[in-house]
């Protein structure tokens, strides 16, 4: 759990000595994201200026030095005190401004901020609300949500920043994530934060709320655009213009995600399914399939076809397969190469040796229902809340966020030491977790690799 102390944290000479190896060898990954898990806490790049574009400069703080100089100003405090009093729009307050430090919330890069340099993803999420009239008032509400991590007034005054941290976020979802957010709690926020590259320039507010025990939010599912939807639009975009002209029949026989038949809806908006259904979402990376991995690669999108295609014929998934190693991978396989594997997948299907490993939904959205996002949004939310967070599954759910806060691995054995829950009981309701347990320790890993 952090530790919420709000007086500065101090380094030990050890750990300063670390720091400095991350800067020095900031380009190195591997490096990075070992030394970046210090004390199993989230780090951060700090950059001089949001303005800089440039990150081999920047050094890594910690969540809980962050709101430790919030509080205190640090050696910026009169360059903020200064710029509140001349106010937005004055040179005074916009040459202040682009002298003070600033944090990458959202990301970690390399040498440059840009998606090309993405280094990897914070699940963090900086929310701003703009133009605040009453900043205590505000304080004080966004205290009653047990997700937010930390409140503070903004570096012009007149506005609130805070800290969210979620189960999961990609480039694709970040804005509809930080929509969601404002939903939960009612507020307007400024769309004009919530980019990836965004830099945060550090405050001044010595009342800054600090919340003792933070909770990970956990964004409903059927909310996150998941990071493959594009390149699976991409690649359905391709196959689709290849196909035009010869007028082919079979796109409508192909789904790239799991789909229920227009009878199981009954006429309905949504259907929700108390044990879940089968749920498989076709994978292709965003950076193409490189050598090594393509024969594993295109036999797991053959499988995943097969499984939401039921209607599919062999050559419906030949001519997908085909297309997607033209545009997809790098090098092509050849040929016969594609034909052995989409002919093996066939053959195991339909020989009784199918073997898929697919994730559990829960609720289903009719795709020709007239729902806005924001609708489905708070559809989905409520279901998700009843669902998780009976008394059981509450205390589960908390034990989870503490072990993934700390960076500890997620296990039953390690929630029954927490929490002295039978290990009987947490079994029967791990089901409700195992899926967000997967992705917590597949980060928890990568923090430590």
């Amino acid at each position: 759990m952090m530790n919420v102390d709000t007086h500065k944290y101090r380094l030990d000479t050890e750990k300063v000595k670390i720091l400095v190896l991350i800067r020095n060898n900031f380009s190195n990954k591997k490096t990075m994201l070992k030394e970046a898990n210090i004390n199993n806490q989230k780090y951060f790049q700090k950059v001089k200026s949001y303005a800089d574009t440039n990150v081999n400069e920047s050094i890594l703080v910690n969540e809980h030095d962050i709101y430790g100089r919030i509080k205190t100003g640090g050696r910026e405090k009169d360059l903020i005190i200064q710029a509140r009093y001349h106010g937005k729009g004055s040179s005074e307050y916009d040459s202040n401004k682009i002298k003070i430090s600033s944090v990458l919330w959202y990301a970690h890069f390399n040498n440059y901020k840009s998606t090309e340099n993405l280094k990897s993803l914070t699940n963090f999420i900086y929310c701003d609300i703009d133009s605040v009239e009453n900043t205590n008032e505000i304080k004080e509400r966004l205290k009653k949500y047990p997700f937010i991590r930390a409140v503070w007034r903004s570096f012009g005054g007149e506005g609130i920043g805070f800290t969210v941290m979620v189960n999961d976020v990609n480039v694709h979802s970040l804005k509809t994530i930080y929509r969601y957010i404002s939903d939960q709690i009612n507020i307007p926020l400024d769309n004009n934060v919530p980019k990836i590259t965004q830099a945060n320039v550090l405050s001044y507010d010595p009342s800054i709320y600090i919340n003792p025990s933070p909770v990970i939010l956990n964004v409903p599912e059927d909310l996150i655009i998941d990071k493959n939807l594009q390149n699976v639009s991409l690649a359905f975009s391709i196959i689709k213009e290849v196909y035009r002209q010869a007028n082919e029949p079979f796109l409508s026989r192909i789904n790239f995600k799991t789909q229920l038949s227009s009878e199981e809806f009954n006429g309905e908006d949504y259907v929700v399914f108390e044990d879940g259904r089968d749920f498989v979402l076709v994978y292709i990376s965003k950076n193409g399939i490189k050598e090594g991995v393509r024969h594993t690669s295109l036999i797991s999108i053959t499988n995943k076809l097969i499984f939401n295609s039921p209607d599919a014929y062999f050559q419906d998934l030949m001519s997908v397969i085909k297309t997607i190693n033209i545009h997809h991978c790098y090098p092509p396989l050849p040929e016969n190469e594609i034909i052995k594997i989409v002919t093996w997948s066939w053959d195991n299907y339909n020989e009784g040796r199918f073997n898929i490993k697919t994730k559990r939904k829960y609720i289903w959205f009719n795709p020709d229902c007239a729902l806005l996002p924001k609708d489905k949004m708070s559809i989905a939310a409520k279901y998700t809340a009843k669902r998780r967070f009976n008394k059981t599954d509450k205390k589960i759910d908390e034990c989870i966020s503490t072990l993934y806060n700390e960076g500890i691995h997620i296990t039953i054995k390690k929630v029954h030491e927490f929490t002295a829950i039978s290990v009987a009981t947490i079994k029967r309701h791990w089901k409700n977790f195992k899926d967000d347990v997967k992705i917590m320790n597949d980060d928890i890993s990568r923090w430590s690799d």
